[in-house]
């Protein structure tokens, strides 16, 4: 698995390095990273997946003949409609996979003001983490991504039906809702910069008593998912490790929003990425000090948005170039970080 990904996220540097070279070789290019992730994804049971989480527990699931209550109505509606037609679980895994890249791809496709090294980013993380490891939530989040169109230019019903399927595919996706009072084309930079500064002062409060809340959700299975991440967190100690890679993302965020002026110029969707991406921030420091795995949850859902606003880091250097290549290491060095860890 790790050779294959290697592979892929070495294709994704060299598109973005030679891309102005390649021309029109480099848009086939996104076609065939295209197609290499679809099938790591369809693959991945024989691409080492016994190093993945998850993937013996899902292949169970698609095994066994009744229907499971505690999972989203896109599983069994799926698994149903393979097995309908005789097919094997590597089919169920394509049909995800193909809805996940192509549901990013369009998404990157229109948001993205650098496309080539959005895909490095793409693939130095998001890829392995929600493409081939939590599938329901990449599937979840690549609607969401994709709802940040309609969002932007204010099409509610396109916005609904894109959180809709969002939803169909993870319960998680419910958070998207209140994204549609996002102004998306002004800010309040010095509140903004307040919530990145002094947000971690949240997490040694105990904000919201998770328990408590439970009882006011509606749906029975979205209960028992909450309640069953709190049985399965630390609540008693608060261990700094699973705040740390968020509180490093802090001085990103606040070196964009310093930028804006220049950034907006770049890419419309700028303002409303960094509310998103913010949002998740707030999130996952209202709840990390009472379920940390339900806050490390949100914010990953949230942090897709990282795509488009990493390569605008590049124009807050004084040389292009500079920054092109810092952009680069970054992802390099994310890409080792993050896979090494998600696979041991």
């Amino acid at each position: 698995m790790f050779i294959c990904l290697s592979l892929l996220f070495a294709f994704t540097l060299f598109l973005s390095v030679f891309s102005s070279k390649l021309r029109n070789a480099a848009s086939l290019g996104i076609g065939l990273t295209f197609c290499m992730g679809f099938l790591i994804i369809g693959n991945k049971e024989y691409l080492g997946g016994e190093t993945l989480p998850d993937l013996q527990m899902y292949k169970e699931f698609f095994l066994q003949k009744e229907n499971i209550d505690n999972i989203e109505l896109s599983w069994s509606f799926l698994k149903n409609i393979v097995k309908a037609f005789g097919g094997t679980f590597a089919v169920f895994l394509m049909i995800y996979g193909f809805i996940y890249l192509y549901t990013n791809y369009k998404a990157i496709w229109a948001c993205s003001s650098n496309v080539y090294l959005s895909l490095v980013f793409f693939y130095s993380y998001f890829f392995l983490l929600h493409g081939v490891i939590q599938m329901r939530a990449g599937v979840a989040s690549g609607f969401f991504f994709l709802s940040i169109i309609p969002l932007y230019n204010k099409k509610l019903i396109s916005f609904i039906l894109l959180s809709a399927c969002a939803c169909f595919f993870h319960v998680s996706s419910l958070l998207v809702l209140p994204l549609y009072f996002f102004n998306p084309y002004r800010i309040n930079l010095p509140l903004y910069l307040c919530i990145s500064l002094f947000g971690i002062f949240l997490v040694f409060f105990d904000w919201m008593n998770i328990i408590s809340l439970i009882s006011f959700i509606p749906d029975n299975m979205v209960q028992t998912k909450v309640l069953g991440y709190f049985l399965y967190s630390d609540t008693d100690v608060f261990n700094l490790k699973d705040c740390l890679g968020v509180l490093l993302r802090i001085p990103i965020i606040i070196l964009l929003l310093l930028h804006l002026d220049i950034l907006r110029r770049k890419n419309k969707y700028v303002i409303l990425l960094l509310k998103i991406y913010i949002y998740g921030l707030l999130l996952f420091f209202l709840m990390v000090n009472t379920v940390p795995i339900v806050a490390g949850r949100m914010f990953e859902f949230f942090q897709i948005v990282e795509v488009v606003l990493f390569p605008l880091l590049i124009y807050c250097f004084p040389q292009k170039k500079l920054g092109y290549m810092c952009m680069l290491a970054f992802a390099i060095t994310i890409f080792f970080f993050k896979t090494f860890k998600l696979l041991q």
